[in-house]
């Protein structure tokens, strides 16, 4: 290839189609790019953006496209891919060898795409349905394929230290809390059958609980309760024992006679329906042969990740790939009795709801109607389920099922936004589809496009969209002070804050605008100051929170965003405070007892469930001064 005829603009401008990176991802190098060889500047943008190093592990392909702008951004991934189609044979390319001032026939455009790096991942993701759904499923595929074939048996993963101890271990791949850190957003979250069951049970005590037992069903809670607290020989005694009166406490036939051929496992029961979304799985007593509770959720993983049919290779074969497989699971290990639910996402993920040690004694009638009430909702749930599964399975190349599907706790009467969750976002603020490491699965925000309506009451929620259609993010956390959200948000100083609803979980789902930025933890990472306006935008956040008696509580750098600046008399950069979970009343409210007194983060005062108090802010917002430049 020849030089470009005249000298080209003093900048090179990568882009990566890859689902995992976004249109942030784009990186301008300007460092005398036209005198380097294309292998280095790939290696200085893997370096200013480890997550190309992270995406593209395998060889890449340098396309030179030369009509691809960058806006408008919203489109480029779509629009990109679309390009690669019409270009993957006779496109231009760069070799890695060659220096980039000899890549290119004439001076590329300066607002457009210059170097689109690409694998041969995303090539053949181009030739199934060519977008974000097929590739995420594709990837998808591939690790059900893998987590099979490391997934130990149910019986040996239970009945020995080494079995419990490979299960404890395969973190990366098997989702029940063990080790500590392993874990994901409620199971609850993914499915409205699982999150109103999830709902009940944590209200089996309410007065007003809204689950009310036959008394059938009662008499059935009393059987079981009795055959429960007996002891028998053998687990084939017990489990002869209490077979009918489970069957006919959840209302649906049970197989208790399932063949090892069907999933190469052999779980005590499940459902008699096309696909099992009830597991059982009985010990004899609590302390021989293993948790049963564990067993069933191995049992429930193996069922999930079978193919349904020999030929393993089609996408569609996996229950997985196309359902995030909602079920409920049974323990039964002597008068232990423990009931959890499971999905499969980016993996199997479990959550234990309901365990209970069945005994009559002196509180025999209220020992009785609680049961009752958890076997009510276990029979209204597995209902439910049941009639999930026999509507249509989604179109292939359909994400949803990857995301929450979050319902409204019963007594919520308030706005509720229609939401489209499109990515998930990890602790530091990238956004991916599945995620690949335990900070990312732990991550409880997503991004989302949701429908503002028209008739929006504007006292109650402050929104900063007028279009139709906006980009949120949706947090989902234990607690939330949605009063100080919309204080700062009012002032600027927040991003607009749409709702703050309870769901089904425990949970408070939050949606918020997308505000693009960065957040302050990554620019301190990078050795730099701070302008001394983002401290002045934090310093006015914590008076205007302080003048109404709130105490912010976690004024760290991961929750504060340095937002660009508009035009006019808006140029200049803006500091938000993005994180509201521990904002409490000044020496009232106090900090999480999760919180970690290990970190060198905290200041003199700030401990384990502590009272918050404003000096502690305004201690943390000295220590935040030092990453800012001076005035």
């Amino acid at each position: 290839m020849s030089s470009p005829a005249t000298t080209p603009n003093d900048e090179l401008i990568f882009y990566c189609p890859h689902p995992n990176l976004t249109v942030r991802d784009v990186l301008v190098i300007t460092e005398n790019p036209y005198s380097q060889r294309i292998a280095h500047l790939w290696n200085l943008a893997k370096a200013l953006n480890p997550r190309f190093g992270d995406v593209y592990r395998a060889s890449c392909i340098f396309y030179l496209p030369s009509d691809l702008p960058i806006e408008p951004a919203d489109t480029l991934f779509s629009r990109s891919r679309d390009w690669l189609r019409q270009h993957r044979e006779d496109g231009r390319r760069a070799c890695i060898s060659q220096f980039a001032r000899n890549a290119f026939l004439a001076v590329p455009p300066p607002d457009g795409v210059h170097i689109l790096v690409v694998n041969e991942e995303i090539l053949e993701g181009l030739d199934d349905l060519g977008d974000l759904g097929a590739l995420a499923l594709k990837q998808r595929t591939k690790g059900i394929k893998s987590f099979r074939d490391s997934l130990p048996s149910p019986l040996s993963g239970v009945s020995s230290f080494e079995g419990v101890e490979r299960v404890v271990s395969a973190k990366n791949n098997f989702h029940a809390g063990r080790p500590a850190g392993n874990f994901g957003p409620p199971v609850s979250l993914f499915n409205h059958a699982l999150g109103l069951f999830d709902y009940h049970l944590r209200h089996l005590d309410d007065e007003s609980s809204t689950v009310h037992p036959p008394p059938a069903l009662i008499e059935l809670a009393h059987q079981f309760m009795v055959a429960a607290a007996n002891s028998y020989p053998t687990e084939f005694t017990r489990v002869a024992v209490i077979k009918d009166i489970l069957s006919r406490i959840v209302a649906v036939p049970l197989n208790w006679e399932v063949s090892q051929a069907q999933f190469g496992i052999w779980p005590n029961a499940i459902n008699l329906d096309d696909t099992p979304f009830f597991v059982v799985e009985v010990t004899n007593e609590a302390g021989l042969e293993g948790d049963a509770s564990l067993q069933a959720a191995l049992s429930y993983a193996h069922i999930a990740s079978s193919p349904l049919d020999k030929d393993s290779s089609k996408p569609s074969n996996y229950p997985a790939v196309l359902s995030n497989c909602p079920a409920v699971l049974c323990g039964i290990m002597g008068n232990l009795l423990e009931i959890g639910v499971a999905t499969y996402t980016d993996g199997p993920y479990y959550n234990l709801l309901f365990s209970e040690r069945l005994c009559l004694g002196f509180y025999a009638a209220k020992n009785l109607l609680r049961l009752a009430r958890a076997f009510t909702a276990t029979r209204h749930v597995v209902a439910d389920l049941r009639q999930f599964y026999t509507a249509a399975l989604p179109i292939p190349g359909n994400i949803a099922h990857l995301f929450p599907s979050p319902l409204p706790v019963p007594t919520y009467t308030g706005f509720v936004p229609t939401l489209t969750f499109t990515r998930r976002v990890s602790r530091s603020g990238e956004t991916v589809v599945l995620a690949e490491d335990e900070a990312t699965r732990q991550s409880g925000i997503y991004l989302a496009t949701m429908t503002k309506p028209r008739n929006i009451d504007e006292d109650t929620v402050v929104s900063s969209s007028v279009d139709d259609t906006s980009e949120v993010v949706v947090k989902f956390t234990a607690q939330y002070h949605p009063e100080a959200h919309c204080l700062l948000a009012k002032a600027g100083l927040a991003p607009a804050l749409h709702a703050c609803v309870p769901v089904c979980g425990g949970l408070f789902m939050v949606v918020m605008d997308r505000v693009h930025g960065e957040i302050a933890w990554k620019a301190v990472q990078r050795g730099g100051l701070l302008p001394y306006e983002i401290y002045k935008d934090i310093e006015n956040a914590v008076a205007l929170l302080h003048s109404n008696d709130l105490v912010f509580g976690d004024l760290r750098t991961p929750n504060i965003i340095v937002v660009p600046g508009g035009s006019g008399s808006d140029a200049r950069r803006r500091g938000m405070l993005i994180d509201f979970d521990w904002v409490g009343v000044h020496e009232i409210g106090r900090y999480p007892a999760s919180l970690d007194n290990c970190l060198p983060d905290w200041v003199s005062g700030i401990k384990r469930y502590g009272i918050m108090d404003k000096a502690h802010d305004l201690a943390m917002l000295t220590k935040f001064k030092r990453w800012c430049h001076s005035v």
